[in-house]
């Protein structure tokens, strides 16, 4: 899959960033395996890692 996307959040100021869920893990992984979600790190910004990368035992049905 080509294409660009973006990714847009709101919220108090506060806001802190959730990892997803294993649920839109999987519907993240099916869509696209590199697909990227936003993760928070033990320090240091945020990074956008594979979705491929924290999914435990991934049902691929490719």
């Amino acid at each position: 899959m080509a294409g660009a996307v973006g990714a847009i959040a709101t919220g108090p100021e506060q806001f802190t960033i959730v990892s997803p869920c294993g649920p839109c893990r999987q519907m993240l992984f099916d869509l696209d395996p590199d697909i990227r979600a936003v993760v928070r790190t033990k320090i240091g910004p945020p990074e956008a890692v594979p979705v491929r990368d924290f999914l435990s035992y991934v049902s691929d049905w490719r």
